[in-house]
């Protein structure tokens, strides 16, 4: 299971964004610019809540990509996702049979 980094420019002189999918979660991970005045990036998930140990901002834009990775490394899938796997192979050997 490997996760993928996208980056996402939507327009001219706008901060990009990364975008990080994983098979391990249903959720993506968003790393953006904070728009609060300062220069720091913070990450966010589309969905639920943000684990703990990446809350917080970061000073550049590959350190939070890097903290968001080495996560999703040491993470184990969520139970949803193992339901998920779970059910689409039942599905599968029963249409096989």
């Amino acid at each position: 299971m490997a996760a993928t980094v996208e980056e996402v420019t939507p327009k001219h002189n706008v901060a990009p964004t990364w975008i990080i999918k994983s098979d391990k979660f249903n959720h993506e991970f968003r790393i953006e610019k904070s728009f609060d005045g300062f220069v720091f990036f913070k990450v966010s998930v589309s969905s639920g809540t943000l684990p703990k140990e990446l809350s917080g901002y970061y000073t550049k834009a590959p350190a939070a990509i890097k903290a968001v990775l080495e996560y999703e490394f040491e993470a184990k899938p969520t139970a949803t996702v193992q339901r998920d796997h779970k059910a689409d192979a039942r599905k599968k050997q029963k249409e096989a049979s």
